[in-house]
């Protein structure tokens, strides 16, 4: 399989639904991803290199497109490639690396990955990639000598586990002062506060379940990974199209946003001499390797006659697998078993309601999208008359909207992605916008 030229999230999925992976077990990457870049684009393509790893096993190769051992730079070339995501993600998973000659590429190399590790482990955050990009990564493979990374981990009881909120507010917030230098202290702080609750408690999600399969059996070391990446963009006018890539309600969430938040340039920089809108948005991409929402909801339920260990996910219904993951958000659920937990994925979604934010779920053989004002205004309408006082409840809307309703309200809603049937990938991935 080759990226797609035109690279949108709809292309992408149609890309991978045609790829045979058994009969041809290639991926052909290039080294760095196009630029401008649409959002929602590189979570699931990390998922898709996952996938692609667990089911062509010992055969999967990937081709990286523009590197050649005879080149005399090629370890600068490949040095700088390893921070980003894909292609690292693609190097630990692959059994077989090979470059555009088809010249096999020894994994050693990998250990110039440590630059950014340093960087990661320093909170020099700008340092953990090599692009143009004002973006941070922060990865955690499995097994790795370095996985538990100082700003999201800390020591607890001989254990290692997620920073707790305050923590990881203060690690955002620095993220974010590298990102725009140019911010107030009062800004910093009221974009860093709903940032770190989406961090923390995705990032508790992904390190409780993206280690283990649905069996609870850990991955094999380096076969596993939990990704966390911010990215500072500025949209305008011009360029909203191209970040919006090919879905309507992105590019409608996106046109929404400029309309009624962007600010004006006066037309002073515009090269049609007429005045455009321009707007910020952190994209954050939360990524893990783990068996989905619905295959770890369905393998942890109390009652053992209800838990199902599902390796394959044809082997259930489409609404079965749908319903797991709806039973995942519902409030105080929970698939940790643990008293302290339960809100997560609940307050996730509440927290973008009251920020206006957009978010892209990507799971098993699901895509949900949560956002936009007109989608906001179709299920209010729609839910006119449901809801039940001081209830938090569910419900299906006839298009396959799941709605959660808490009090008389509307709390979110995850409304399917489009009519396009998806197949079932690896890992849950998480593309949430919030504008700045």
């Amino acid at each position: 399989m080759k990226l797609p030229e035109q690279l949108t999230i709809d292309n992408l999925e149609s890309s991978y639904k045609n790829w045979s992976i058994g009969d041809d077990p290639e991926l052909i990457l290039p080294l760095s991803l196009p630029a401008p870049l649409p959002f929602c684009i590189e979570a699931p393509l990390l998922q898709i290199i996952t996938s692609a790893s667990r089911k062509a096993e010992g055969d999967f190769t990937v081709r990286f497109d523009g590197l050649s051992l005879s080149d005399l730079d090629h370890e600068k070339i490949l040095k700088t490639s390893l921070g980003n995501t894909h292609v690292l993600c693609a190097w630990i998973m692959a059994a077989k690396i090979i470059d555009k000659n088809n010249q096999i590429i020894s994994k050693s190399k990998s250990q110039s990955f440590s630059q950014y590790l340093d960087a990661m482990d320093s909170y020099d955050f700008l340092k953990t990639h090599a692009t143009s990009q004002m973006r941070v990564n922060l990865i955690c493979v499995q097994g790795a000598q370095r996985e538990f990374i100082q700003p999201l981990y800390h020591e607890v009881k001989n254990k290692m586990v997620v920073r707790p909120y305050a923590d990881v507010r203060l690690f955002v917030q620095d993220i974010l002062a590298q990102l725009a230098s140019t911010w107030t202290g009062k800004k910093l702080r009221e974009v860093a506060a709903p940032l770190a609750q989406l961090v923390q408690e995705l990032m508790e999600n992904a390190d409780w379940w993206a280690r283990t399969d649905e069996t609870g059996t850990p991955y094999k070391r380096g076969k596993s990974f939990r990704v966390l990446s911010f990215r500072l963009v500025d949209i305008d006018d011009d360029n909203a199209a191209s970040f919006g890539g090919s879905n309507h309600n992105l590019q409608n969430y996106l046109q929404t946003i400029l309309l009624e938040q962007g600010e004006s340039d006066g037309g002073d920089s515009s090269s049609r001499k007429r005045s455009i809108k321009r707007s910020s948005f952190i994209e954050l991409s939360v990524v893990d390797s783990g068996p989905g929402l619905a295959r770890r909801w369905l393998s942890s339920q109390d009652v053992q006659e209800n838990k199902l260990l599902i390796s394959n996910l044809e082997d259930i219904s489409i609404e079965s697998e749908e319903k797991a993951v709806v039973d995942c958000f519902k409030k105080w659920s929970t698939s940790s078993h643990s008293s302290v937990r339960g809100i997560g994925l609940f307050s996730v979604a509440r927290m973008l309601r009251e920020k206006n934010g957009f978010m892209r779920l990507r799971t098993g053989r699901l895509a949900y999208l949560f956002g936009t004002q007109s989608a906001t205004k179709d299920v209010e309408q729609r839910m006119k008359g449901k809801g039940e006082s001081g209830k938090a409840m569910q419900y299906t809307l006839d298009d396959g909207t799941h709605v959660f309703t808490e009090d008389l309200d509307v709390a979110f809603f995850l409304r399917p992605w489009n009519k396009e049937k998806l197949s079932a990938i690896e890992g849950t991935s998480y593309s949430i916008l919030l504008p700045v």
